[in-house]
């Protein structure tokens, strides 16, 4: 499963129609209906009842909605720890003749 296929699939539950979630993701309306078919395909389970334009989220579409949500949230959380958890992105270059451990005391201002 991949999340774009998953972040795909909530906001298809939100519109209830492939047309309006491909303008609302800035998709062609075929990529989605793909998508969908992928995640349908892979799951062997059917997600939505199609009726003309119309969808109905199946009993396996509101089963997955909710595992959908937790790992999209999750995947923004874990997305966003790790964007704002990193160091200063400093990086250091060092000579291959230089004292590594010299120019770590400097650049970590420690000292023996």
């Amino acid at each position: 499963m991949e999340i774009k296929h998953l972040q795909t699939f909530l906001v298809a539950c939100d519109t209830l129609n492939f047309t309006i979630t491909a303008e609302k993701l800035q998709y062609a309306q075929s990529s989605v209906t793909a998508q969908i078919k992928n995640l349908e395909n892979e799951l062997n389970l059917q997600l939505f009842e199609r009726l003309g334009r119309k969808l109905i989220l199946t009993h396996s579409g509101e089963r997955l909605r909710q595992y959908a949500t937790k790992i999209v949230h999750l995947e923004e959380e874990a997305r966003n720890a790790l964007t704002t958890d990193h160091d200063s992105g400093t990086l250091l270059s060092v000579h291959k003749k230089a004292n590594v451990p010299t120019v770590c005391q400097i650049y970590y201002g420690t000292s023996n």
